[in-house]
């Protein structure tokens, strides 16, 4: 799904904020990024919905990073051309991005494109930054937003980490 926002920040151009939200808690903070923004939003959804049991659902996504065969996306894919910013949202899944999100990544070309990401977990995300930016060939890479449980448990430090963050982008 594509939401197109009209009123952009002059002095950042054009910002992507692409995301995919198994729960809806990156959806939740996407949408908050994209409105302090004033970027478009574009949501990553796999043709199949994954099981809402978390084990179950990661039983599954282990299956298919084991056979390299990661999940068909629905709708097309945004056109990234006119945009300056890439913002890739993702929960975290087994230490790392999640399998939609690799799928998304993989088909996009970040050639000469700022990238960045934000991602929501309970506690373990260290493969996050490094596989974000190791898919983003070409892309001049930001680190990312790490939005662990404990951190959004509490909405004004949430607050102040997101503005902390675009402050870097």
């Amino acid at each position: 799904m594509f939401t197109p926002n009209q009123n952009k920040f002059s002095n950042k151009g054009k910002i992507l904020v692409a995301f995919y939200s198994q729960t809806g808690q990156t959806k939740k903070y996407a949408q908050i990024i994209a409105q302090k923004l004033e970027a478009d939003i574009y949501e990553i959804i796999p043709v199949r919905k994954y099981n809402d049991d978390m084990w179950a659902a990661a039983a599954e996504a282990d299956k298919e990073i084991k056979e390299n065969r990661y999940p068909a996306l629905k709708g097309s894919l945004p056109d990234i051309s006119s945009y300056n910013t890439i913002l890739i949202g993702s929960g975290v899944w087994t230490y790392t991005l999640a399998n939609p999100v690799v799928s998304f990544v993989r088909a996009i070309n970040f050639n000469g494109k700022k990238v960045s990401g934000f991602w929501t977990f309970y506690d373990h995300d260290e493969k996050m930054n490094i596989d974000l930016k190791n898919y983003c060939k070409g892309a001049h890479y930001i680190n990312g937003l790490p939005l662990p449980r404990k951190l959004t448990a509490n909405a004004k430090n949430t607050n102040t980490a997101i503005d902390n963050w675009i402050k870097t982008l």
